[in-house]
């Protein structure tokens, strides 16, 4: 269904341009600022927002804005005390009226902001979209990195076992129709919107920077809905609806070429074994390390703790070669691990390599499916197997070897994934 949408992205990005002052089809326009990007209505309009200043649902407002809180410095530190009041500075700054508009702030720059639209039966839906995710990407329910201290007025502490980027990525949406929406169909827009943007990040398997899990959003994001108080009424906003589709390929589209535009994530950037497997902690370096224990499990053959590990990587290095093999195998190991660079430029081929990395993936969606107590750890094992003998017959033409491995108890994802890192320095060096 979104083929064509998302084939529309990367031509958009060839000929990619920031795009100028608009006007909206109901008359609203935008008006860039230095630092923001301002939304005044023709006319009165019903707004909700996540903002704290004049949150919730509105009336009254009569702008909107957006707002780039680091364009002129190098951290978006606040001059006020606190988010909320930094804002309503802004607004003075920007000549709104505090009591008249409400806004998102962000480090993104806003000439890259970009949009997509939809209408049918004389109702049209855009969504503006700003930003990127790859420094703070989460999957809902990840560790906390901060807490706010209630009656604070804002104010927070540190979680210890939550990691924060201060140079944080956001995502700002900013949702117009010309359709009169109640404030229950203003809720439901919220949800088809958030479910829509979450779509839009599992399209690149982008991962959070939290947990193993693909991202669901930032920890930052922001969202406004405007729409028109005297439009064409409806009260169905969900997926099902026409408007409800219309909403969501919109936001979907928009996030995307978002995403493409601020940080290059494209089908081809995600088209490698560390982009894919970087969620569980495999990064080029994390793989020099492992080539550090390879090395000296060859020297003593014991250096992994797991049972499972230690058997797996006895009968990979070892019972599959011959004793000349293992040799000539040390030797390039060690060679290769004289310098990280040496290392690097190795590792580059078999990054980018289809097979392997179609191979990788479809051994952490088991990992990703036992995890998640979707199947029993017996069945990601015996399957990982299966997978590992597949890509050992296609790289390396070995149909018998078999895996008779030491297991002493229900095995744990992590082994699953020390079990691949090893497969994946066999496959550099054979």
């Amino acid at each position: 269904m979104f083929t064509d949408d998302f084939n529309q992205v990367y031509r958009d990005f060839q000929l990619w341009t920031p795009e100028p002052a608009k006007s909206l089809a109901n008359g609203d326009y935008w008006l860039h600022h230095q630092t923001a990007a301002i939304l005044n209505f023709q006319g009165p309009r019903r707004v909700l927002s996540s903002s704290p200043l004049n949150g919730g649902i509105r009336d009254d407002l009569t702008t909107v804005f957006n707002l780039n809180m680091q364009a002129f410095r190098t951290q978006a530190e606040l001059r006020t005390e606190n988010y909320q009041s930094e804002l309503e500075l802004y607004a003075r700054e920007l000549s709104l009226d505090p009591e008249k508009t409400t806004g998102l702030g962000t480090a993104a720059w806003l000439e890259r902001a970009c949009s997509a639209s939809f209408a049918d039966d004389g109702i049209f839906v855009e969504a503006r979209v700003s930003g990127g995710i790859e420094r703070n990407a989460v999957a809902a329910g990840d560790r906390a990195a901060y807490a706010e201290i209630p009656d604070s007025a804002g104010s927070f502490r540190p979680c210890l076992n939550g990691a924060f980027d201060p140079e944080i990525g956001t995502l700002n949406i900013f949702l117009s129709t010309n359709a009169k929406l109640s404030a229950g169909a203003l809720c439901k827009a919220l949800i088809t919107l958030t479910e829509a943007k979450s779509m839009a990040l599992q399209d690149l398997a982008l991962a959070s920077t939290g947990s193993a899990d693909l991202a669901s959003g930032s920890g930052t994001d922001g969202v406004i809905i405007i729409s028109d108080l005297y439009g064409p009424e409806l009260s169905d906003c969900g997926t099902h609806s026409k408007f409800g589709e219309m909403l969501a390929r919109a936001v979907r589209l928009a996030v995307r070429r978002s995403i493409l535009v601020n940080t290059g994530a494209t089908t081809a950037v995600m088209h490698s074994i560390l982009a894919r497997a970087g969620r569980y902690g495999i990064t080029e370096l994390e793989l020099y390390f492992t080539g550090q224990k390879v090395l000296r499990f060859l020297e003593n053959k014991k250096e992994f703790s797991s049972p499972l590990v230690q058997s797996f990587a006895e009968q990979l290095f070892t019972q599959s070669l011959a004793t000349k093999s293992q040799v000539k195998l040390k030797q390039k190991l060690s060679s290769l691990l004289l310098e990280a660079e040496q290392f690097s430029s190795a590792f580059s081929e078999l990054n980018y390599d289809s097979s392997s990395l179609i191979f990788t993936n479809l051994y952490l969606h088991l990992v990703d499916e036992y995890r998640k107590g979707l199947i029993e750890w017996g069945e990601a094992l015996r399957s990982g197997l299966c997978l590992i003998r597949s890509v050992l017959l296609e790289r390396w033409g070995r149909l018998d070897l078999e895996f008779k491995l030491q297991v002493e108890s229900a095995c744990q994802p992590l082994e699953l994934i020390e079990m691949l890192k090893l497969l994946l320095i066999f496959l550099l060096l054979c």
